[in-house]
This record gives structure tokens, sequence and C-alpha cells, in this order.
């Protein structure tokens, strides 16, 4: 496009994306996961409405609105994949893998994926996100216990 750019300044006021079709028209968009707000135009607010599930190798989503995508790209890479919980308004989602024998996380935007708990765990199994607290819950089949760890992730106590 020769001329002015319309997303060029201050990113066409869109908060994500901007697509310009012309040096006057442009329109808002969001990433997936995120919707656009119908009232203003510009900014995206995340999809509330969708399910999150792991397979052996992936963790996909469904969104629960007719006709409306899912709420993010499937994230590939495990290996036995059984459990995952996504933290209450944010966007990071946990996930254990038995065979790698880690709990993890990864943004929903897949900009961070990092392994958080990475010795002691034998066959993570069960995943849960405390989002009042922020503590991490999980069970390990191979030593038939629950676990917990606090959101600094360098600390974790069995329960049971």
């Amino acid at each position: 496009m020769i001329g002015r750019n319309p997303c060029s300044d201050n990113n066409g006021g869109c908060n994500q994306l901007c697509f310009a079709f012309n040096q006057t028209n442009w329109r808002c968009g969001c990433s997936r996961g995120y919707e656009l707000k119908s009232a203003d135009g510009l900014n995206c607010v995340g999809m509330n409405s969708f399910l999150l599930f792991s397979t052996p190798s992936s963790i996909k989503s469904v969104s629960l609105k007719p006709g409306y995508p899912p709420a993010l790209n499937a994230v590939g890479g495990f290996r036995k994949c059984f459990a995952v919980d996504i933290l209450h308004n944010s966007s990071l989602i946990f996930f254990a893998d038995e065979q790698r024998r880690v709990i993890g996380v990864v943004n929903k935007d897949m900009t961070i994926r990092r392994n958080i708990i990475t010795s002691g765990l034998q066959k993570p199994r069960g995943l849960a996100v405390d989002w009042v607290a922020g503590n991490l819950f999980w069970t390990d089949l191979g030593k038939n216990v629950i676990e917990v760890s606090e959101q600094t992730f360098v600390r974790k106590i069995s329960l049971l």
C-alpha cells in the first residue's frame, strides 16, 4: 500500500490487530481466543465460553458458542497429557505430561511454555488450579498421593 496506513498510527486504535483496507478504512480484529467487544469495535476480550480438554498428545478447545472458532490453537508435543486446567481470569494453561514426568504451563497464545514441576513425579494424572489462592494441586498415580505447590512452584507438599 502506497501512502498513509491507518494502522500505523496507534495501531488504528485497536488493542490487538488492525487490518488496513486502504488509506482511510480499517477494521480491528482479535487473536484466537479473544473476541471483539461489539460496543466499541476496538477492544478484545477473552472468550469465556469454551471447553478445554486434553488428548494424550495435545491440548485443544471447543467454543460453546455455535459458529465460533476454537478458543485457542491446538497445543501439541505431549506424550501422555492426561490432565489440564486453566487459571481463571488469566491466559495460563497448566498441564501434566505423564511420560515426561513434568507439570508445565503454556500461555493461551503460546508465547510462553515451560515446565514448572520437573522432579519427584512418577505418573501425574489429575490437575486442578486453585484460582483464589493460586495453588496447584495434582494427583500422582505412581506414588498414590495428592500434592500441592504454591504459586512459586518451588515447594511442594504431599497431602495424602
